[in-house]
């Protein structure tokens, strides 16, 4: 059977259109972040080159669908380039005000342009033109074979659902050809010719004729409706009365076969009377549709030629009369059967009841043209997907924190359910609870020599002190904290004895000489070395109290870490675990591996240990699987990537649903990690009767007892090496900071001390400079005294010594006297130097006119005396003295004392070399008398310290700082400089 001809779409025509130059612009512009790409430049000042071959791409796309093709080829090229323009829609906003690009396309009925700068008119242009394309690939099909009947029954129903797309998404149209009216009567001519193809298709199945006969009256149906809207508004002025022609000719075409095959289905029912009726309807529709046939060829103009094949008219005349033939047969058959046999009543025609209708045409939508990997294959990769919007940003940020949720949450059930194993296995002390089980089997004898040694946790401590002592031993440092502060304490003592050694000379020989002593207190000049002295001992004190405290903490710790120190290897380690052991079960250590050998060599627990141990391994494996299927999800939420699905969707506004179908994808591996939790419930209950079943037996209680008390012993060992271990650090930095401190306050000290020598070695060189100038000026003082004495003597005739009177004693007394310097009369003489400066030197003997006219008989000691001063030798050299080679010289009474004015003082002691022996006959010169040693020190009598008044406490530091100065002397008296 041939079929009729269907009517193909024209496809508009358009103006080539430059997306160069606007796109550039647009990027440069709106997206200035990409310029920052070292690879992206300006050739305009506008466009970055690094998006020039995509552009270039896009214009190519462009060009394709102006000279494609009526075919596949041309489909694609059209559903590529919409695809790419919906992509680009999201990436660029296409209007006059922003990417201004000129779209220009003819009208197929008027043929005149319209021009626009909106995107929504050139995708509803192409969308025509790919339902144009769609409706002539259907009507190239030979529908008289099966593929090219299907083919053509989906392009009819893809056409239309372009059209019924256009109809639905773009209200105002710019040209008549894209009029709602328009392209809504185009998608139902694409369903009504879609429809034809299925009546086709099921005629040459050969269906039940009911079946045909229903769908043929939709058909029938669908092409009426037609013919009715091409009569009316737009469509009238549009459409040719071809289009009307062909449709009125359809619609009695396929009612006359509605009513063919229902009478063929009221007859087999043996329902003849109607049947009879159906087949009279049939043929009565069929002559008249043969009838408009024959004049299709007549109305259709040259122009319209194109839309039709050009036997388009002999098709239909053909076909038509072919029906009518059938229809007449079969209508006289019926009739001339029914008056010879049936005799059943037929009915009228107009009392006979409307065919039902069956469908079967369906506008496929555009998303369903092809199939979805298809689809995606065909437009491509996004062009631009480089440039992604913010908002496509905002809306993966979210996506990203629902796939965060959905992790956290496989992670919490996984983490809950290892928490569960773990507490389990924690609560049954496994495994470590079976290796005491374990360990008595001939096989795993060894097993108990791991009590014995030095865990893996042990031996890295011990390896990690043995590495940080192998620089400097920490017992070194330890030596060295303690000798560097006995050293520096030492120091400071040395000092700060020095400094009163000092200060004692200073104030000795003040109290000595008085006014006469000129040298400074050093209490002032020795402040800042005091203060320093002082600020050092407190900084050591301070220091030395830190000390206690790291000593405390290492000799605490000391034993362990000398053990730890010798490495991980050592034998000391080892030989204290050793003993630990032996300690605890009272065996030998040597033999600590058999400490349980007095159980029976047949153990019946053996089989619930290995029990015991399968579901231990099938819990860790379920554990292992568990963690893996985490893994695995976490991996693949983050190379998750659903930026192109959210452009893709970013203007529908089903952001939600997009998540949740795009966490669907999760799913799988979800449901494995509740499997694995409901099979770790199974098991646990497994493994705690294994467990109950074995600690309950009298072996295992007994085995229990002896191997816990090695294990706690070992225990509290490791507890003891890890927290020795732990303070090893601390200590040691301590005493590296405490060595370096030390070091620093050493420097420090060191140099107080250079300080304080160099101090103390000034003020002696001061004292014996002072102590010269005394000297000189004493003995210049002395020979002015002599000089003056002599001078003032009334010169004399020789007399004869024998019967001369001597001069009084008082007189020579009064002279010596004044020889004296802390004497009145040294001063009177000091006061009078011209008397001095004339009197002549002093001799080294009394001239001889001098001598005494008689023999002088002194009343009291004389110096002079040889026979006084032999004795006066003899009896203090023989007084024993604890200063060898030192001999004391006597020091006159207080009536007698050169210094009248320091009578209420007590005598103190100086030691000086001892004078040269002199003869018995030849008493001491003069100038000698006063330089004899005084007598040896009282018992107990320290030289080195002040005399401290007995009424008064004495300062060593401030009791001559805070004497008054001595009164000036009277006007017109002489006082040396010293």
């Amino acid at each position: 059977m041939s079929y009729l001809p269907t009517v193909a779409i024209p496809l508009k025509k358009t103006d080539d259109v430059d997306w160069g130059t606007p796109l550039k612009s647009y990027i440069a512009q709106n997206y200035p972040s990409y310029l920052d790409n070292p690879s992206s430049s300006t050739t305009d000042g506008h466009s970055p080159v690094g998006y020039e071959s995509e552009i270039q791409q896009f214009h190519r796309m462009r060009q394709d669908i102006t000279g494609g093709g009526k075919d596949t080829t041309g489909r694609d090229l059209l559903f590529r380039y919409y695809g790419q323009l919906d992509l680009l829609e999201l990436r660029f906003v296409v209007n006059e005000s922003n990417l201004k690009i000129k779209f220009t396309w003819y009208d197929i009925f008027t043929f005149k342009p319209t021009s626009q700068y909106s995107l929504a008119f050139e995708k509803a242009c192409v969308i025509f033109n790919l339902a144009s394309v769609l409706s002539h690939i259907a009507n190239n099909q030979n529908r008289n074979e099966e593929e090219g009947l299907k083919k053509a029954f989906h392009c009819f129903q893809a056409s239309a659902g372009l059209y019924q797309f256009i109809n639905d998404n773009f209200l105002h149209a710019p040209s008549p050809d894209l009029n709602r009216e328009v392209v809504k009567l185009l998608s139902n001519l694409m369903l009504a010719q879609a429809q034809e193809c299925f009546v086709q298709k099921s005629i040459q199945e050969k269906k039940k004729n009911s079946l045909i006969s229903k769908l043929a009256s939709d058909c029938a149906y669908r092409y009426g409706t037609l013919t009715e809207n091409l009569m009316d508004g737009l469509a009238k002025t549009l459409f040719s009365k071809m289009y009307y022609s062909l449709c009125v000719i359809k619609s009695k075409y396929y009612d006359a076969l509605a009513q063919y095959h229902r009478g063929l289905s009221l007859e087999a029912d043996t329902k003849y009377g109607e049947a009879v009726a159906r087949f009279t309807n049939a043929e009565s529709i069929a002559k008249e549709a043969w009838k408009q046939a024959s004049t299709f060829n007549r109305i259709q103009t040259a122009t319209e030629i194109s839309y039709f094949s050009p036997d388009c008219g002999n098709q239909l005349e053909t076909i038509l009369h072919t029906l009518h033939q059938v229809t007449l047969e079969k209508m006289n058959s019926s009739v001339k059967e029914n008056d010879l046999i049936y005799h059943d009543i037929v009915p009228k025609i107009d009392v006979l009841a409307p065919i039902e209708k069956l469908g079967a045409a369906k506008a496929i939508p555009l998303s369903e043209l092809y199939p979805q990997a298809d689809a995606a294959k065909l437009v491509g990769p996004d062009i631009f997907a480089r440039l992604v919007p913010m908002s496509v940003h905002e809306s993966e940020s979210l996506y990203s924190e629902e796939k965060a949720k959905l992790v956290r949450q496989e992670s919490e059930r996984v983490e809950e359910a290892d928490v569960e194993l773990d507490s389990a296995f924690s609560y049954m002390e496994l495994p470590h609870s079976l290796e005491k089980f374990k360990s008595f089997s001939d096989s795993n004898v060894n097993d108990v020599q791991k009590l014995v040694t030095p865990p893996p946790e042990v031996k890295n401590l011990a390896g990690a002190i043995y590495i940080s002592d192998s620089e400097q031993p920490l017992n070194q440092l330890i030596h060295k904290i303690k000798s560097s502060s006995s050293e520096l304490s030492k120091t400071l003592d040395n000092c700060s004895d020095s400094l009163l050694d000092e200060s004692h000379q200073c104030e000795k020989l003040r109290n000595q000489y008085q006014d006469l002593w000129t040298q400074s207190p050093s209490s002032a000049s020795a402040s800042p070395l005091r203060q320093e002295i002082s600020s050092h001992r407190s900084v050591l004190s301070q220091a030395s109290q830190t000390d206690a405290n790291i000593l405390r903490q290492y000799q605490y710790h000391e034993r362990y870490l000398t053990i730890l120190s010798q490495g991980p290897d050592s034998d000391q380690l080892e030989t204290l675990f050793a003993e630990m052991a032996a300690a605890t079960t009272g065996s030998n250590p040597s033999h600590t591996a058999n400490i349980m050998d007095d159980q029976p060599s047949n153990i019946p627990i053996s089989s619930l240990v290995e029990l015991v141990r399968e579901s231990m391994f099938k819990l860790n494996q379920l554990k292992k699987e568990r963690n893996e299927l985490l893994s695995n999800l976490k991996k693949q939420t983050r190379e998750d990537d659903i930026s192109h699905i959210l452009v893709l969707n970013q203007k529908s506004n089903v952001e939600n649903q997009v998540f949740a179908s795009e966490l669907e994808k999760f799913r799988p591996l979800q449901n494995k990690i509740t499997t694995t939790v409901h099979h770790q419930q199974a098991m646990l209950q497994e493994l705690t009767g294994h467990y109950k079943q074995l600690m309950a037996s009298d072996e295992a209680r007994k085995i229990q007892t002896k191997w816990d008390s090695v294990q706690k012993a070992r225990e509290s060992l490791v507890v003891a090496l890890t927290k020795a271990a732990s303070t090893y650090e601390e200590i040691r930095s301590s005493a590296n900071q405490a060595s370096d401190f030390y070091d620093q306050l050493s420097s420090k000290i060191q140099k107080l001390n250079i300080n304080v020598t160099q101090f103390v070695e000034e003020r002696t060189r001061e004292r014996n400079r002072i102590l010269e100038n005394i000297k000189k000026e004493k003995q210049v003082n002395n020979h002015a005294a002599l000089s003056s004495m002599i001078a003032s003597q009334p010169a004399s005739t020789p007399t004869n010594i024998y019967t001369s009177n001597p001069p009084p004693q008082q007189s020579l007394s009064d002279q010596f006297q004044r020889m004296s310097i802390g004497s009145p009369y040294a001063q009177d003489i000091r006061a009078a130097p011209h008397v001095a400066q004339s009197a002549p030197p002093m001799p080294s003997a009394p001239p001889a006119h001098h001598a005494p006219s008689a023999p002088y008989t002194p009343q009291s000691y004389d110096p002079f005396d040889a026979t006084q001063l032999q004795q006066h030798s003899t009896q203090h050299s023989s007084q024993t003295t604890s200063y060898p080679g030192y001999h004391p010289a006597p020091i006159p009474q207080p009536s007698q004392s050169p210094y009248p004015q320091h009578t209420h003082y007590q005598p103190h002691y100086q030691y000086q070399t001892p004078p040269p022996s002199h003869p018995q006959s030849r008493p001491p010169p003069p100038h000698q008398q006063y330089y004899q040693h005084p007598p040896p020190p009282p018992a107990g009598h320290q030289p080195y310290q002040p005399y401290q008044h007995p009424q008064q406490p004495h300062d060593p530091y401030s009791a001559y700082s805070q004497r008054p100065p001595p009164p000036p002397p009277p006007h017109g008296q002489y006082r040396p400089p010293y």
